[in-house]
């Protein structure tokens, strides 16, 4: 990744974080807090033109945890 792409990254970084500060802090948080085996993610989708809500849970398992945790190697954190 060259400098003018990382430039990029950062400017729209900004941005989202400007236009969307508490789900930042929320990823803040998460990124600061471990997560355990059996934490429920509950995410919903409601788009602007329409009155229906799609939602899903997602039950954090062992496999889940060990990808999470390659990630991050291969990102060079831990």
């Amino acid at each position: 990744m060259n400098f003018t792409d990382i430039m990029k990254i950062k400017g729209a970084w900004n941005e989202f974080s400007n236009s969307h500060p508490q789900f930042v802090k929320f990823l803040n948080y998460m990124a600061e807090n471990k997560i355990e085996e059996g934490t429920v993610f509950s995410v919903s989708v409601k788009k602007p033109d329409s009155d229906k809500e799609i939602k899903t849970n997602l039950r954090v398992t062992k496999s889940d945890l060990e990808l999470v945790e390659t990630l991050k190697s291969m990102a060079g954190k831990k």
